[in-house]
């Protein structure tokens, strides 16, 4: 559904109503959640079957509300048996985040700070495709009404996610340990490597972290995977990238 935005007819402007922008924001976003659905079950039943009590799985969703980096924690913390590792690993996933709030800093930085510390939390990959699909709809709507509707978009992930979660609660305690559903982690990240890789320098920088991963396994506490990661990135943008420039 967009927002009607041709000039010709008169009748339908762009709506202010703030209900109704967030119902549209709400709507909007639903077709996002069939990627959101089956993670946050994934996630739960994880969770739940590495001994995580239900109440911890959905306050840790609702305090963090951020998929993947929940996933690598219960991960890691499953086998590493250190948090502090755990929180590293997740919070290097989640700084993508990063990326997504400089991108959306134009937009946000003209609303209070009440709707930024609110949107803030419930950004997302859904809520920032939403934002980058979009930008011609969020270009009608009148400056009040804007926050309205990005949490209308925020709260319907949140709604899917914690729903999703008490669903994968439940699916966890009867699914057996033999089905070893850690291995489907990985898995379930190599669809976003794939879709993020484009150019020659990309391919030669997932080379790379591939490699360095395999070479650097024997370091504890995971610090492989971290370091590899360093080194994938030092080099695509000191070596790969002035030599195949985009």
């Amino acid at each position: 559904m967009k927002i009607k935005t041709d000039p010709k007819d008169h009748n339908n402007p762009p709506t202010t109503n703030k209900l109704e922008l967030f119902q549209r924001g709400f709507v909007q976003t639903l077709p996002y959640q069939t990627g959101v659905i089956p993670f946050g079950i994934l996630y739960a039943t994880l969770a739940t079957s590495f001994g995580f009590p239900g109440w911890l799985i959905i306050f840790f969703s609702i305090v963090v509300f951020g998929g993947s980096s929940q996933l690598v924690f219960m991960d890691l913390v499953q086998r590493l048996s250190s948090p502090f590792y755990a929180v590293i690993g997740s919070n290097i996933v989640n700084a993508r985040h990063m990326i997504y709030s400089a991108a959306v800093s134009s937009e946000f930085k003209k609303f209070s700070l009440r709707w930024k510390l609110l949107l803030a939390y419930l950004m997302t990959d859904q809520i920032y495709a939403f934002y980058q699909r979009e930008q011609d709809s969020l270009d009608q709507i009148p400056q009040d009404g804007k926050p309205w509707f990005f949490f209308g978009s925020g709260i319907c992930t949140w709604i899917f996610w914690i729903l999703a979660c008490c669903g994968g609660i439940i699916f966890g305690q009867i699914v057996p340990n033999s089905w070893n559903l850690g291995f489907s982690i990985p898995l379930m990240f190599m669809p976003l490597v794939f879709m993020m890789t484009k150019t020659r320098t990309d391919y030669l920088v997932v080379v790379t972290a591939a490699v360095l991963s395999v070479i650097l396994h024997p370091l504890p506490y995971g610090l492989g995977v971290l370091f590899a990661i360093l080194g994938a990135s030092i080099a695509g943008h000191f070596i790969f990238a002035p030599r195949w420039p985009s």
